[in-house]
């Protein structure tokens, strides 16, 4: 919201106005501790039978029509949030949410064959002043390093190319691995101009691989005899690579978490794969939020999920039951966990002394309950996904010299 100071006040004279009131009863409606008038309620009620109406009957269009009103800080709640909500109910009406692709997606939501397709403009950390950058990007590149070149020319910063590479545009030229995609654009953004031509000339021959290229370069004479890359420029190269290098290494250990968890940050949903998939060799017999809804009372389960909320307190009883709840999501379902008295100084011993917050990935085993699962354990992963230069520990500022 923008704020303006008042330039000028002008006087408008003596003018009529009408003061409306109704002095009866049934005029009045009162909900929820709230008065409105009957005219209100009426109009709010024929909108929204209206709305449930479209709703119902023309379900791709409303679903559509909702994706394309999510932006970053204008709603209630977050992109991921809605998303996710719009998730849970389009599969009942056979609809799915296609994720972006260059080529494929239009720069908004677009329909196709009664599917939407993902808006490349709706990537996190691509918005409204990126959309003419994105028109000229938006072409086929028949290699990385083309596609490098290309985002140069059309003005994106080496953070967005990072974003498309990490929600899939770019899979194409991928080679199943978008850390490694990245890395390397980092390592193109880092050359001169004369370096990048050098580069494309050697790229058939090493395969396009750019991290041998310019090891190669450090050995390779220019016209004049010069090395193409000395020794110290091929050194300020590396000292500022290394840190790009280093996350490279923490996130391609689990390329395909690193996947999911890109897709979730930049789109709101993940596509290629599911926490279930990610974590079922290392944690046995895992179930889904939507398959453990539909088991018998007190069966037991264990799943793995996304935590969205977490409450603590003490229940109303004789006993004062001290509680947690944790609102838990996967990939198609929410539920709930819950822990009582001592399981939450476990859960918490469990866990470096502290509860699992918000955004935190969890391993939970209990008991299927209707209001949630009576959780035994629940541990949370530690692997981190690493974003930016920031979160490593150690950030190299200065190499010596070997």
């Amino acid at each position: 919201m923008q704020f303006q100071s008042i330039k000028s006040i002008k006087s408008l004279g003596v003018q009529n106005t009408l003061d409306f009131e109704v002095d009866h009863p049934d005029h009045n409606f009162y909900a929820e501790g709230i008065v409105v008038s009957n005219s209100h309620s009426i109009a709010t009620s024929y909108l929204t039978a209206l709305t449930v109406w479209a709703k119902y009957k023309y379900p791709l269009y409303w679903y559509w029509a909702c994706l394309k009103s999510i932006r970053s800080g204008s709603a209630k709640h977050s992109p991921q949030e809605a998303i996710s909500a719009i998730l849970q109910e389009i599969k009942y009406f056979n609809i799915e949410l296609k994720p972006p692709h260059l080529l494929e997606s239009d720069i908004d939501f677009t329909i196709k064959d009664n599917n939407i397709i993902f808006g490349l403009s709706h990537i996190k950390g691509l918005g409204e002043k990126t959309i003419e950058k994105l028109i000229q990007f938006k072409k086929p590149h028949p290699n990385k390093f083309e596609a490098f070149l290309s985002a140069k020319q059309a003005g994106l910063s080496i953070g967005h190319l990072s974003a498309i590479i990490k929600s899939g545009c770019l899979d194409n030229l991928a080679q199943k691995s978008r850390s490694k995609l990245v890395l390397e654009a980092q390592l193109w953004n880092l050359l001169l101009d004369k370096e990048k031509v050098a580069a494309m000339k050697l790229s058939e021959q090493f395969n396009y691989d750019l991290i041998a290229i310019v090891k190669k370069l450090r050995e390779t004479p220019n016209d004049k005899g010069k090395m193409i890359v000395p020794d110290k420029r091929y050194s300020t190269i590396k000292k500022r690579f290394l840190n790009y290098q280093e996350i490279y290494k923490m996130n391609s250990q689990y390329e395909d978490f690193s996947n999911y968890f890109f897709e979730y940050e930049l789109l709101g949903f993940s596509y290629s794969t599911t926490l279930k998939k990610i974590f079922e060799r290392a944690c046995p017999n895992l179930r889904t939020l939507e398959e453990i809804k539909s088991l018998e009372e007190k069966d037991r389960c264990s799943c793995v999920a996304r935590v969205d909320f977490v409450k603590e307190g003490v229940a109303r009883n004789e006993k004062k039951t001290k509680y947690v709840r944790i609102d838990l999501s996967d990939d198609v379902a929410k539920f709930a966990a819950l822990l009582f008295n001592d399981k939450i100084d476990e859960c918490k011993a469990a866990n470096g002394g502290k509860l699992p917050v918000e955004s935190d990935i969890v391993w939970v085993k209990g008991q299927k309950f209707p209001s949630g699962i009576y959780a035994q354990s629940i541990v949370k992963q530690n692997h981190k996904i690493y974003c930016r230069l920031a979160d490593l520990k150690d950030p190299v500022e200065n190499i010596p010299e070997k």
